[in-house]
C-alpha cells in the first residue's frame, strides 16, 4: 500500500497492540476505523508516563497539524476511491481523510496524537464549558437514537460516525467550535 499523501510505500507498525501503517517520508498514518476507535478509548498519555517522557502539548500538536494538513482530496490507498474530509467524532474539530467503503482513515503527521489527546481530554475534562458541550452532544445523540428506534433503523452509537451521517439534527452547534476554542477550554 502507498501513502495517499506522498505515494511512498507504507510501513506496517504496531502501537499499543493496534496495527496500522505509517509513511517514512511524510509521517502520515493509515488506520482502520475500529483500530482508531480503540485508540481513542485508551489513555494517550500512558506510554509517555511509563517511559518518563513528556507528552506533546495540544497547542504544539495543533500547530503541527495546521502546517501539515493536506487540503486536496486523496485516493484511498486500498481501493483508490476518493477519500472524504470529515471528523472522527463530532466534538473533535479536526478534519481527517476517510474512505467510507474501506472504513480506512488517513491522518497527516500529528493528527493521530492530537485526536487521541483531544478525545481523552474531552471525556475527562471538568471545565464547565466542555461539560456543557459534552452534555449537548449526549442529549442530541439520545434524541437521534430515539428517532432511529422509532423509525426501526439500526443504532449507530456515536464515536466514529462521520458528521455527515448526523445531518443537521441539533449537532450544528458542534461545527461552530473551532480547534483554537476547544484548546482554550481544555488548557
Amino acid at each position: 500500500m502507498r501513502c495517499p499523501g506522498c505515494h511512498t510505500i507504507l510501513t506496517r507498525i504496531e502501537q499499543e497492540n493496534i496495527k496500522m501503517q505509517t509513511c517514512s517520508n511524510c509521517y502520515g498514518t493509515v488506520i482502520q476505523r475500529p483500530a482508531l476507535l480503540h485508540l481513542l478509548h485508551t489513555d494517550p498519555y500512558a506510554a509517555t508516563r511509563e517511559s518518563g517522557g513528556t507528552p506533546s502539548s495540544l497547542a504544539d500538536l495543533a500547530a503541527i497539524v495546521g502546517e501539515s494538513d493536506t487540503k486536496q482530496i486523496m485516493p484511498c490507498p486500498q481501493c483508490s476511491h476518493s477519500m472524504q474530509k470529515d471528523r472522527v467524532h463530532p466534538m473533535i474539530p479536526v478534519q481527517l481523510d476517510i474512505c467510507g467503503p474501506c472504513m480506512l482513515y488517513y491522518l497527516d503527521v500529528g493528527e493521530l496524537p492530537l485526536v487521541r489527546q483531544l478525545y481523552w481530554e474531552l471525556q475527562h475534562s471538568t471545565d464547565e464549558r466542555v461539560v456543557a458541550i459534552r452534555d449537548k452532544y449526549a442529549g442530541a445523540m439520545m434524541g437521534m437514537e430515539r428517532q432511529r428506534e422509532e423509525a426501526g433503523t439500526p443504532s449507530f452509537g456515536g464515536v466514529g460516525v462521520p458528521m455527515g451521517t448526523l445531518g443537521g439534527l441539533s449537532m450544528e452547534f458542534l461545527r461552530t467550535v473551532s480547534l483554537a476554542e476547544l484548546l482554550g477550554m481544555i488548557n
